[in-house]
């Protein structure tokens, strides 16, 4: 799985150098394992801060409870 770590890194960090994101973290999960756990770019802007693993970001949804349904099924 080392080298879906690398290929998930890469693409985080291709999204963060193109400016599609700040800052970000992806963690992938199979059959309760985590596979992949990737951090890239800043948590602020202004101080210019990286990302760790514990950086804590706002997330929202509409339809949550779809989300909770299809994700799990249509990724695990």
């Amino acid at each position: 799985m080392a080298d879906l770590q690398a290929e998930v890194q890469a693409a985080a960090d291709e999204m963060v150098a193109a400016g599609t994101e700040t800052g970000l973290q992806i963690a992938v999960h199979r059959h309760g394992r985590v596979v992949a756990d990737v951090v890239s770019g800043v948590d602020d802007p202004g101080t210019a801060a990286p990302v760790g693993h514990g950086t804590l970001f706002y997330a929202a949804s509409r339809i949550p409870w779809p989300n909770a349904t299809i994700l799990p099924t249509t990724c695990g």
